[in-house]
């Protein structure tokens, strides 16, 4: 089962005397991480001004909607604000915000810093308490995008909890790896057939290829993205694993930050509000326990590649 191990009393600057030491303690978390484990930090470990956590606090954003930067494109979308005003502030505020934690994290974690992509920047002022208000949200799952093909790069958050007086509260289950044990490769969650594509199958990818090829906007999705986004599916509708699967409870109070293998850690929100989530993507070949990728688990269980396109 998932543990959270708290980073205490960090800093910015802070470091072991020695290059060596420092270097250590970054693998030693990146491996926690790896392992399935939550890093937890009891306080924001970088500065974050006391005026712009109050104006976000006042931001009231469409339900169900986040405010998103885009650091790429240095682009703000579904900012639901009163005048340009405040747009331009949120804009500055979400991108500080994007370079302070990536810049605390390249640091922390220095083994993923050299070949992450830093990705979007997510700020929800909306909340929601329990399963009455019937969201996807509070169902267990592991996380995969439909507009996102991963091909086996892993998805690392780090959240903000900067509301001042809610805690929020997590349920995690059991790991990716043993959930693929108990559930893959069943009649609701095959494998994907990489050598035994249906003549459909192969038709549509030879389509999407050319389409590409000639600049339409498709998105090409590897065996992995397949399998990811049906499993996701299969646990959200799977009631009986929602119900009787044996689940942790973690609380992350006010003023808290934590960081997490979202695609490898069974999680499910039961109550949250003024929440701020950083995305990295980080390769498979960035890494210390390869072999603990999703992607890797995949491939010994199937007996194929998944990075195949699908």
């Amino acid at each position: 089962m998932t543990e959270r191990i708290t980073v205490e009393d960090v800093k910015q600057a802070d470091c072991p005397s020695s290059a060596t030491k420092c270097l250590e303690r970054s693998k030693m978390l990146c491996r926690e991480l790896e392992k399935g484990n939550i890093l937890f930090f009891p306080n924001i470990p970088f500065d974050f001004p006391k005026e712009d956590i109050e104006f976000l606090l006042n931001q009231k954003q469409i339900k169900n909607k986040s405010a998103k930067y885009k650091p790429r494109l240095d682009k703000l979308v579904n900012a639901n604000v009163k005048n340009e005003q405040d747009y331009l502030r949120l804009h500055e505020v979400m991108k500080k915000l994007s370079c302070s934690s990536s810049t605390f994290l390249s640091k922390l974690l220095t083994p993923y810093a050299s070949k992450w992509t830093v990705d979007n920047t997510c700020f929800r002022s909306f909340g929601f308490k329990g399963k009455k208000q019937k969201l996807k949200s509070d169902l267990l799952h592991i996380d995969a995008f439909k507009a996102k093909p991963m091909f086996g790069t892993r998805i690392l958050k780090f959240y903000i909890n900067i509301n001042p007086k809610l805690s929020k509260r997590w349920i995690t289950s059991e790991s990716f790896e043993k959930l693929v044990e108990k559930f893959g490769g069943s009649k609701d969650l095959p494998f994907p057939a990489v050598s035994k594509k249906s003549l459909k199958d192969s038709v549509r990818v030879a389509f999407k290829k050319g389409a590409k090829t000639v600049g339409l906007p498709v998105t090409m999705k590897s065996a992995y993205d397949h399998f990811m986004l049906k499993m996701q599916k299969f646990l959200k509708k799977n009631n009986d694993f929602q119900e009787n699967c044996s689940k942790d409870h973690w609380e992350f109070p006010p003023g808290s930050c934590w960081a997490v293998f979202t695609d490898v850690v069974s999680h499910a929100v039961i109550e949250d509000q003024n929440e701020l989530e950083q995305t990295f993507f980080i390769p498979v070949d960035g890494l210390i326990y390869r072999e603990k990728a999703p992607i890797s688990i995949l491939e010994r269980r199937s007996g194929w590649s998944m990075s195949s396109l699908f």
